[in-house]
């Protein structure tokens, strides 16, 4: 069933298609320096939604209002979001267009103002060290080294490994959308797992309720070697779990909805979005035999 915060009925899907278009035409005006001669400014040029369909596979699933609000989204993206090669990377048009699909499904329903903080994105070719400076006391520090996949910043900036980011998909894996969920909880400083900016009391509170609940019982199946749905990573600290389960909600939602129930219900309400009903039917099912239902046993899930 769709919160109240999703699209609803025929006419509400024409009204957003209408919009979209509208939205899209203004991206594409914008983004006009990136985009081949004789482009269309009524859609996407054929190379980047070849990209786009190639790379950002939850796209294909998108109802076609979404899709358009996708699409309008990307080109804004591209537009207004500078990126930066590190490490002698040639960013090229592709990086761009496949970095900025990923990083749009977060804001399909909040809109490109939900990343207006985010400044930068800086891309390596591959993994990249980060140095660590900790205090031990008596003023002295310990520098330790970290090879990263990703790296997200309260200051508004993103650093990525280009390589992982084509290889980071599936199986509930995603770390673009992993490090922008960073960047979605960074808007109002320091990451804490709660990425509100404007929200009622009574809405923070639910959050706080259901989402403490929910990581304290994955520090103990993590701390007991349990398999999971979700990655053991999230199991760090709060900020990280919610960007671990953002990760699963995009890349298998079916399988959150039915292992991960209420936290499904939390993401859908923050994102405004469902993506389990986009699924439908068709979906293959994976078995989870380290999974146990309610009431016990293993099952199928999806």
């Amino acid at each position: 069933m769709y919160s109240s915060y999703q699209l609803q009925g025929d006419v509400a899907m024409r009204k957003l298609s209408s919009f979209a278009a509208s939205l899209l035409r203004a991206a594409k005006h914008r983004a006009s320096a990136w985009l081949p001669a004789g482009s269309s400014d009524t859609e996407l040029p054929a190379q980047w939604r070849s990209w786009l369909d190639q790379h950002v596979e939850l796209r294909a699933r998108l109802p076609e209002a979404l899709r358009l609000r996708h699409d309008s989204l990307v080109l804004e993206f591209v537009a207004r979001k500078p990126f930066i090669g590190c490490a002698g990377l040639d960013v090229t048009e592709q990086m761009r267009v496949v970095i900025a699909g990923h990083a749009c499904l977060l804001v399909l329903a909040r809109g490109m103002r939900a990343y207006s903080h985010v400044r930068e994105i800086l891309l390596y070719p591959g993994q990249f060290v980060a140095r660590r400076l900790d205090a031990v006391g008596d003023g002295l520090v310990h520098e330790h080294v970290q090879v990263l996949q990703g790296e997200s910043s309260s200051l508004g900036q993103v650093v990525l490994s280009w390589a992982d980011v084509q290889h980071s998909t599936g199986f509930g894996h995603n770390l673009v959308v992993h490090e922008f969920a960073h960047q979605l909880d960074q808007a109002k400083g320091r990451a804490n797992g709660a990425p509100f900016t404007v929200a009622s009391q009574a809405r923070r509170q639910r959050w706080a309720t259901i989402m403490s609940r929910e990581f304290e019982q994955h520090q103990r199946n993590a701390a007991l070697g349990e398999q999971t749905l979700l990655s053991h990573y999230g199991a760090t600290n709060p900020a990280e779990f919610f960007a671990v389960c953002s990760e699963v909600f995009f890349e298998l939602p079916q399988a959150m909805r039915y292992v991960h129930p209420a936290i499904y219900e939390e993401l859908s309400q923050y994102y405004g979005l469902s993506p389990a009903e986009w699924f439908g039917a068709a979906v293959r099912p994976v078995t989870l035999p380290h999974i146990q239902a309610s009431a016990g046993g293993a099952r199928p899930i999806w």
